[in-house]
């Protein structure tokens, strides 16, 4: 039978046993499970779970009068093996758990502003529950409330900062609230002194302010964090002291973001260096500034950077992510790049912003925009002895003598008896502006052991983003 016990009145309370106290004083030490996601008990040992003995229960809460869903209310399931979750915004709440037999299974739910309930109920192996719990509230409740169990965030004045002296807020306010067994506030006769800590941060000077403070006629405290000189996730953990027990808060996290950008840690990426922009309009070629601050953090997000290009198009603007990145899209288009250093096909791409001074940050990159392509060979012409070797020297490139974009392939194709092509004779070219990426070489040779004259054909063949291309000459193998 599934029934619920709602504590309405101040003669009900002294029903709570002992037990149940101490099982609510362990309640925030347990870490909390997604309400979404099935839970799986704690207990160990081998051999396979057998899936008709898991039990499902998929619940909700809601408030008793209103019927609306309880948000963020903290479920705990005691089987013999305990799980602690929280209802999401639908008042859901999930887990999955093995019986081997059918056993009593209670469910606690406990909600700042609502009188405890339990519901108690056998479960057997292979059950799937959907029980809806309801929570009375206790807010219209007179009298004092009972000592502390319980510590959570009631109120976070934002959920980020900025580092020191990056123009954005320095300092937030951090307020728990404190509990009773009924969910009522903590009254002054039972305040109660919590201590701040710093669970995890970016080490960079971060402090809280006080480190402890007595809870008011409303049961919270407020704690004050200040950013240091470096970005990161700090997570503040709130204590207090229940008789020889420590209750601990779910840890409350503040982002801390960098400062403004700095010419030392400002600087811009292409996704490619060479884009055959010459041949095709309409190229995109991804654009990244990378911006940093005064102590080498990301800038803070949302910062603006500007974007300019002395060839095709490019978008205008971006805002920078959290790890100080923006990007935009270059296209390739008119006008055709010429660079008064250079040369021909070379744009160059400059980010802009500014700094805490009001100063210029700005970084410029060149962008090859690369054309047809163009084979040459020296020499074009052999007359090999036999058992003897060539060589050969060609070039690939564009009509301004630049590499060819990425992904454009050169073959070299030997067609004769008894010859055997070497060197560079299959290449996929890379992302480059190096010239080295033009000149290549092979070599012929007769593997005949007799001496046999024979005509024997070249072809230095080139196909990709760039377009294709072939060049051809033949010569005398003996």
């Amino acid at each position: 039978m599934n029934h619920f016990m709602t504590f309405k009145h101040q003669s009900r309370k002294k029903i709570i046993s002992f037990a149940a106290l101490v099982f609510l004083l362990s309640l925030f030490v347990v870490s909390c499970q997604s309400p979404n996601s099935p839970v799986i008990d704690g207990s160990t040992g081998g051999g396979q779970q057998n899936e008709n003995s898991i039990v499902t229960i998929n619940g909700t809460v809601v408030d008793s009068v209103t019927q609306i869903a309880v948000d963020s209310a903290i479920v705990r399931i005691n089987y013999g093996t305990e799980i602690v979750t929280l209802t999401d915004a639908y008042g859901k709440f999930a887990a999955s758990f093995t019986l081997d037999a059918a056993d009593t299974v209670i469910i606690s739910v406990i909600k700042f502003g609502y009188s405890l309930t339990v519901s108690s109920e056998v479960y057997s192996p292979g059950d799937n529950k959907t029980p809806t719990i309801k929570l009375k509230s206790n807010s219209n409740s007179s009298g004092k409330s009972g000592p502390p169990v319980a510590i959570f965030l009631a109120s976070q004045s934002s959920l980020s900062l900025g580092v020191k002296e990056s123009g954005a807020p320095e300092s937030g306010k951090i307020t728990f609230q404190v509990i009773d067994s009924l969910g009522k506030a903590i009254d002054f006769a039972n305040s109660v002194a919590v201590k701040f800590t710093i669970g995890f941060g970016p080490g960079g000077g971060e402090f809280l302010s006080p480190d402890s403070s007595y809870t008011d006629a409303n049961g919270q405290a407020s704690v004050f964090l200040t950013s240091g000189t470096k970005a990161g996730t700090v997570q503040i953990i709130a204590n207090i002291l229940v008789g020889s027990k420590n209750v601990t808060s779910i840890p409350v996290t503040y982002a801390i973001h960098g400062g403004l950008p700095d010419q030392t840690h400002f600087s811009t990426g292409p996704q490619y260096v060479n884009i055959p922009g010459l041949v095709v309009y309409g190229v995109i070629d991804k654009i990244t500034a990378f911006v940093g601050d005064k102590y080498a953090n990301p800038a803070r997000p949302n910062t603006p950077v500007y974007f300019t290009t002395t060839g095709g198009i490019i978008v205008g603007s971006s805002n920078t992510d959290d790890h100080g990145r923006a990007t935009v899209d270059l296209i390739s288009a008119a006008p055709e790049p010429i660079d008064a250093i250079l040369g021909p096909g070379f744009a160059r791409v400059t980010a802009t912003s500014s700094d805490e001074n009001f100063n210029l940050v700005t970084y410029t990159i060149p962008i090859l925009f690369s054309g047809s392509p163009y084979i040459t060979c020296t020499p074009s012409s052999f007359d090999i002895p036999n058992r003897g070797s060539e060589f050969f020297n060609y070039e690939v490139k564009d009509q301004y003598d630049h590499p060819l974009s990425s992904g454009q392939s050169i073959t070299v194709e030997v067609d004769g008896d008894n010859v055997k092509g070497n060197g560079d004779v299959s290449i996929n070219l890379p992302d480059t502006q190096s010239w080295g990426w033009t000149q290549f070489s092979f070599s012929i040779t007769d593997t005949d052991t007799l001496e046999v004259p024979r005509s024997v054909s070249v072809s230095i063949k080139t196909n990709g983003p760039n377009g294709g291309t072939k060049y051809s000459f033949s010569g005398i193998v003996r």
